[in-house]
């Protein structure tokens, strides 16, 4: 079966890793890919603003537990860039990673690291209806590294972002 964009186009498997990892991870607000510089950007959404000083915290604490990852995955640690956006409702954090560096364990320690930091404060988008299996999930996760390593092999040449909106994940392309 082919999905398709709602202007009738066959989404491609880049667009499909980029839906995939949305409805995978309920946290993640929005994903974005610039083939310019091969960089993947995470963002996601924290109500209740934590103080810039617990994001300072945050960050720090983050970049040690991808360190420690990194070393014990036997790999240099890539460069990555974290940023904080604050408005008065809403804030923002966006991970930016090199996608031939990124991999969906990295992907669920950035989630779970998120969920026990931030967890009074990030936002999520749960879709309505049965909750989803221990063994879904663990599809999931496997077909996001599948999706991953085909996308590091074969990178699209247009940018494309992806953001979820009241349940239903939404796909552009420049």
């Amino acid at each position: 079966m082919d999905l398709h964009f709602s202007n009738g186009e066959t989404i491609s498997e880049s667009s499909g890793l980029l839906i995939s990892i949305l409805m995978r991870y309920p946290e993640i607000s929005t994903i974005s890919y610039n083939p310019d510089d091969n960089i993947i950007s995470l963002s996601f959404s924290f109500a209740h603003c934590p103080g810039e000083e617990r994001f300072v915290e945050g960050k720090k604490r983050l970049l040690e537990c991808l360190h420690a990852y990194s070393f014990l995955e036997g790999k240099t640690m890539p460069e990555l860039f974290i940023s904080w956006t604050t408005s008065e409702v809403i804030s923002v954090m966006k991970i930016a990673y090199d996608v031939a560096a990124l991999s969906k364990s990295e992907i669920s320690l950035i989630i779970s690291f998120l969920q026990e930091e931030f967890e009074d404060c990030l936002m999520k988008d749960l879709e309505p209806g049965e909750p989803v299996g221990e063994d879904d999930l663990l599809l999931q996760e496997e077909f996001i590294g599948y999706m991953l390593e085909n996308f590091k092999g074969a990178v699209p040449r247009k940018k494309l972002i992806a953001y979820r909106e009241e349940g239903k994940v939404h796909v552009f392309k420049k």
